[in-house]
């Protein structure tokens, strides 16, 4: 299950990756009359910042490689950006959950302490996604009380 941003924002790097790279070879194809392959090729090179084996001949050419240059320093920064935010999503929504789960556990530790004789209470409390049911929908007994020795003995 994919976060619905990081993938529109992945789509729109790839879709301006593709814009860029498309642009700047037509532009060298119609500016410097290029063979596509050359021009396709300077427009990877000028763009990844590799840099260029020659300057590029007329003013035209030169705008358009200031371009290229300015366009894939941008993009660059930008999937960097996704790709740490990302992580950082990861790393925090973890923790995130993490803390949301402890409060849930101490939330119905405090219900059992204000209804339930002491006794009574539950001394663990373990949460899981769902109870384990069988083909006809009623609780699993079995599976609960296995899943449960799994959990007190983990």
């Amino acid at each position: 299950m994919g976060d619905p941003i990081s993938a529109r924002r992945a789509a729109a790097a790839l879709g301006a990756l593709v814009v860029l790279l498309v642009g700047g070879t037509v532009g060298f194809h119609l500016i410097l009359h290029e063979r596509w392959l050359a021009a396709f090729y300077r427009t990877i090179v000028t763009a990844t910042l590799a840099g260029l084996d020659s300057v590029p001949k007329g003013v035209g050419a030169k705008l358009l490689t200031i371009a290229l240059v300015l366009t894939g320093v941008a993009l660059l920064a930008y999937v960097g950006s996704v790709v740490v935010e990302a992580i950082a999503r990861g790393v925090v929504g973890g923790v995130w959950a993490e803390k949301r789960r402890r409060r849930t556990i101490e939330s119905l530790r405090d219900h059992c302490r204000n209804f339930i004789a002491s006794y009574k209470a539950p001394r663990q409390v373990h949460l899981v996604d769902g109870i384990v049911r069988t083909a006809a929908g009623k609780p699993d007994y079995r599976r609960l009380r296995a899943l449960a020795l799994e959990l007190t003995h983990a």
